[in-house]
C-alpha cells in the first residue's frame, strides 16, 4: 500500500486521469441506464398535454430511503388525456428515479386520490404491488389537480 501512495505522490497526473476515467464511466452508465428507463415513455403523446411541469420536486413514501432520497427540481411531471407520467428531466435523473420510486407511468384510471397536503400535492395510485403514494412539490398544483381530475 505504501508503494502505491509513494507512486501517486510522485505522479499526481496518474491519479487525476484515474479519477476522471471513473467519473466519465459512471456518467456514461447513468446516461445509458437512463435512456433505457425512458423507453417506457416513448409512446406517450406529448403533442397536447393537459399539464406539464419540468423542474418539479418530490418523494415517494414507499420506504424510509425513498422519503430521504427525494428529487429536487429534476422531475418532469406530465398529464395527458389518459396518463400521469413522472420522470427525470434528463436520462440520468430518470435512472436515479427508478431507484427512489420516482419514475412512473400511471393510467389516470388507477389514480385513487390527489390532494393538497401542505406545500405538496399527494398522489395515491394503484401500483403493481399495492397502493403507492407520492408527494410532489409543483409550482401550479391547482392546475395539476384539475388535469388529473381530482
Amino acid at each position: 500500500m505504501n508503494e502505491i501512495l509513494v507512486f501517486l505522490n510522485e505522479s499526481p497526473l496518474v491519479f487525476v486521469v484515474v479519477v476522471v476515467f471513473i467519473g466519465l464511466f459512471n456518467l456514461s452508465l447513468f446516461y445509458l441506464f437512463g435512456k433505457k428507463a425512458e423507453r417506457m415513455f416513448q409512446s406517450v403523446d406529448l403533442s397536447n398535454p393537459k399539464f406539464r411541469e419540468k423542474g418539479a420536486s418530490g418523494y415517494s413514501t414507499k420506504s424510509a430511503l425513498t422519503r430521504l432520497g427525494g428529487a429536487r427540481k429534476v422531475l418532469d411531471v406530465i398529464v395527458t388525456d389518459t396518463e400521469l407520467c413522472i420522470k427525470g428531466i434528463f436520462p440520468p435523473f430518470t435512472y436515479i428515479g427508478t431507484k427512489y420510486d420516482l419514475t412512473h407511468r400511471v393510467p389516470l384510471s388507477c389514480i385513487k386520490s390527489v390532494a393538497k397536503a401542505g406545500s405538496s400535492t399527494e398522489i395515491v395510485f394503484a401500483g403493481e404491488s399495492g397502493d403507492r403514494k407520492i408527494r410532489l412539490q409543483l409550482n401550479n398544483s391547482a392546475q395539476f389537480i384539475r388535469a388529473v381530475g381530482g
